[in-house]
């Protein structure tokens, strides 16, 4: 996903060892996502994102 504008940044490993997911959210739900060698977990979050839109 894209998202212009966010309120919170939800950092799940390390950036500074280029090993970590971040999850752009406002209110709570997650708008986006960025990774560093976390394939699986990023598309999981895509697969999310698109629930969340269905419903």
């Amino acid at each position: 996903g894209h998202a212009e504008q966010w309120d919170e940044i939800a950092v799940d490993g390390d950036v500074v060892a280029k090993d970590c997911l971040l999850r752009f959210k406002r209110e709570g739900r997650t708008l986006a996502v960025a990774s560093i060698f976390r394939d699986i977990e990023s598309l999981e979050a895509e697969l999310e994102m698109e629930r969340q839109m269905v419903t």
